[in-house]
């Protein structure tokens, strides 16, 4: 039975380390602080050329803000855009006081919600453009999928908040890669999650291996 064991934990293992090695980092990571979100005018930024994600792309967003629930004002807005002068077009993710997360298209010309969810501070929110097409999800649920548009190389952000003194700590995680390797993260996610189960099976494996030999031994 151990070398049975030996033998499934072996590739698993190698899977493993493969995984961590894609890790190491995304091709953009931003952490974008709390008091931008007391702005009410658009703070935008502008990707360094040679982190520039090219189509497609996947973005990967954790919302680590703490609010103020006395203030005035109940959102804080991060926007993913096309251009940050002209028409601008973008997705743009709201985050709200109780929680409540709504998905909203802008075309340049007006701004459509597409979707109602929640958010929470440890789940990400993965945005993701492929072939004319986003899907907005997190590892649980899928609130848009195939939203057709045209897609556009992640260069572009920017942030606000409803009102100022909304936000009174934390921050917005931002992790960009092709979309590619969003696919290989997303797998890494599930591997770590049953991680404990596969060790918890290995370690019941050695001990009824070491127990069979042990009554093998005793029936002699």
């Amino acid at each position: 039975m151990i070398k049975m064991f030996k033998k499934i934990l072996l590739p698993i293992i190698v899977i493993l380390l493969l995984l961590c090695i894609s890790q190491v980092s995304a091709l953009y990571n931003a952490s974008i602080v709390y008091g931008t979100f007391n702005n009410t005018t658009m703070t935008h930024y502008t990707v360094p050329d040679t982190n520039v994600v090219k189509v497609s792309w996947q973005a990967k967003i954790y919302c680590k803000l703490t609010f103020n629930t006395t203030a005035v004002g109940s959102w804080a807005m991060l926007s993913l855009e096309n251009a940050i002068t002209g028409t601008i077009t973008s997705v743009d993710l709201k985050f709200y006081k109780n929680n409540a997360l709504d998905i909203v298209y802008n075309d340049g010309t007006s701004a459509s919600k597409l979707a109602s969810a929640k958010w929470n501070s440890t789940k990400p929110i993965y945005v993701i453009m492929n072939k004319g097409k986003m899907t907005v999800k997190n590892s649980t649920t899928t609130w848009i999928k195939d939203f057709a548009l045209t897609e556009w190389n992640f260069k572009y952000y920017g942030a606000k908040g409803e009102s100022t003194k909304l936000v009174t700590d934390g921050y917005v995680q931002l992790e960009v890669d092709t979309y590619s390797l969003g696919l290989v993260s997303g797998v890494y996610e599930i591997f770590m999650a049953w991680l404990p189960v596969i060790v918890y099976l290995a370690v019941f494996g050695a001990i009824m291996g070491m127990l069979g030999k042990m009554m093998g031994k005793i029936g002699r």
